[in-house]
């Protein structure tokens, strides 16, 4: 892919980020909710993401999309609604920045919540598991199960 479009950047962001979480492509597609085949598309850059693709793909991977732009329109009209900023993107007078999402602390609470959850659970099975053990070794020891 090379640098000459304004979302060149975002989407090498993207798919740095999508590696550093070790998402497959297709894990990735799942989350964004895009159909099976787009995404590697975009991330060679054999096809641009919409701006709304490009917004739900960032979301996914908890960032944030900015669009950047001085650029006045023709008309001395300012830059300053969707249409404009969309108008800007494609001609390339506008640049698209990605920020990490806050996470918030009720989110780190409930992923706390849940972690510990599962840990509970992953002991609990852990506790069978080695009762069954047990149970399978005195088999072997004496020949019976134990009562």
């Amino acid at each position: 892919m090379t640098n000459n479009h304004p979302l060149d950047d975002a989407i090498r962001q993207l798919v740095e980020a999508r590696n550093r979480l070790g998402w497959s492509q297709l894990v990735a597609e799942e989350k964004i909710g895009c159909s099976e085949g787009l995404l590697p598309k975009w991330e060679s850059g054999k096809r641009r993401p919409s701006l709304t693709w490009l917004l739900m793909w960032a979301r996914a991977l908890g960032y944030d999309v900015f669009l950047d732009s001085s650029v006045v329109l023709n008309g001395g009209q300012p830059a300053n609604d969707l249409r404009n900023a969309l108008a800007l993107l494609e001609s390339g007078g506008v640049s698209v920045a990605l920020k990490p999402r806050p996470v918030s602390f009720q989110k780190l609470q409930d992923g706390g919540a849940k972690a510990v959850e599962s840990l509970r659970r992953t002991a609990e099975a852990a506790d069978q598991l080695n009762a069954i053990l047990s149970h399978v070794a005195a088999v072997f020891r004496n020949g019976s199960p134990s009562t």
